[in-house]
């Protein structure tokens, strides 16, 4: 009968998952408790202007964020044809009011993602060291504020991002 190996496999995935170590954010080793306001999908609505007014994104794209307790991605998508046009991901942690993202990696050219290397025996160059953004953040309800240094835009300004957090279910547009 095949029911009772599927049972036998059931029982046993079930008692394996349980009996792994769970990594609790208060735990000593474990990523920083103050990470997990962060943890979740997040879609950008827009930015704050001068006077704390929200000012909607009208780009024909939209821009999302996942964020877990120890990673982060980043990526726009096209809102008409649906289809993922950059993204980043890398490191992400939170202490107080202070959420910081580490660049691992970044987007490339069509040619360099889908083109082998000349010599593939030869190891890559490693990437140049990309300083950590350090945003000042808060999250309140499914808003986060978070204020995104100028220092790594052209235009040298502050820029006050609204994300908005996806309920388990949402569509993402």
């Amino acid at each position: 009968m095949i029911r009772k190996p599927l049972l036998v496999c059931l029982c046993l995935s079930v008692t394996l998952s349980l009996s792994l170590p769970v990594l609790r954010a208060d735990e000593p080793g474990s990523p920083n408790k103050d990470i997990q306001r962060f943890v979740g999908t997040w879609k950008r609505v827009g930015t704050l202007d001068k006077d704390g007014k929200l000012q909607p994104l009208t780009d024909s794209y939209a821009q999302f964020k996942m964020v877990t307790p120890t990673h982060f991605t980043w990526f726009y998508v096209n809102q008409k044809t649906h289809q993922a046009t950059i993204g980043f991901t890398g490191r992400c942690s939170a202490t107080g009011d202070t959420y910081t993202e580490t660049l691992d990696l970044m987007p490339g050219t069509s040619e360099e993602v889908t083109q082998p290397k000349p010599d593939a025996n030869k190891a890559a160059d490693a990437p140049a060291d990309i300083p950590p953004v350090v945003c000042k953040s808060r999250v309140e309800g499914n808003r986060w504020y978070d204020t995104v240094p100028g220092s790594i835009f052209a235009d040298k300004t502050d820029h006050n991002e609204v994300w908005e957090r996806l309920k388990p279910g949402d569509k993402m547009f």
